[in-house]
């Protein structure tokens, strides 16, 4: 099977998605983008944003392991770099993995935390996000759900608790820390488990056998999973009878 990220937990579960209706009347109200315009200019820009993102990872990964990254395509992937070299890299105590891929075997998803480490005296889960300017760093609803899923690979896969999670926001020239103490990651670990179960839901209803066998097993070692977390636009009981029928206890 196909195993779900923890970022594709998310989308399907309807927890995770940018609503771009805001930006789009901008491009075309206030800087006269016709409709079409905008569409490119968005697309574009997502785009621009995800490769400079991708070679931001790449070069920490070299610097954390010494894995030698592909050659630099963005300018601002260096200003990135030298920021998060000078003020986050000094924190950095231990490392225990740098996007090292991880599957959980008895929930069926699969997630690739940017750092697992002791930073700065505590044990944490940390994702990087490259911004293209102090007044674009705002964090995300979602963050903090997809370090919880990133929490519960690491006790999964390596057997430890850490100490909380941490987005570290970096743009050039400075970078900001979105910290999430253990309390509040552990309490977001059952709602992440509740996404996943509906996360497999979906694909199920969409005709994945694997992923109705994942649900299947899921809700066996968890039976209510499905009420930890609000079920995605257009699913409810109805999703979960389709795939494992009108009897199942999930449906009741």
């Amino acid at each position: 099977m196909q195993p779900p990220s923890c970022s594709q937990v998310l989308s399907l579960a309807g927890a995770k998605g940018f609503d771009p209706v805001h930006w789009r009347r901008r491009l075309i109200e206030k800087d006269g983008l016709r409709p079409a315009e905008a569409e490119a200019y968005m697309e574009l820009h997502r785009n621009g944003r995800a490769r400079i993102g991708t070679e931001l990872h790449a070069l920490i990964r070299q610097e954390l392991l010494g894995i030698v990254a592909p050659a630099v395509q963005h300018a601002e992937s260096l200003l990135l770099l030298s920021t998060w070299r000078q003020q986050f890299l000094p924190q950095i105590e231990e490392v225990i993995a740098c996007e090292a891929p991880l599957a959980s075997r008895s929930r069926y998803y699969t997630g690739t935390p940017d750092l697992i480490a002791k930073v700065a005296g505590r044990w944490l889960t940390v994702d990087w996000k490259s911004k293209v300017s102090q007044d674009k760093a705002r964090p995300d609803a979602a963050w903090p759900l997809q370090l919880a899923g990133y929490d519960l690979l690491a006790e999964e896969v390596y057997g430890i608790r850490l100490d909380g999670a941490c987005n570290v926001m970096i743009w050039p020239g400075g970078c900001q820390e979105v910290d999430y103490p253990a309390d509040q990651i552990q309490s977001l670990r059952q709602r992440f488990v509740g996404h996943i179960a509906w996360a497999h839901a979906v694909k199920a209803a969409g005709g994945d056998h694997d992923a109705a066998g994942a649900l299947h097993h899921l809700l066996m070692m968890e039976p209510e999973a499905l009420n930890a977390a609000t079920p995605p636009p257009g699913c409810g009981a109805w999703t979960v009878a389709q795939v494992l029928g009108a009897d199942h206890p999930a449906v009741r």
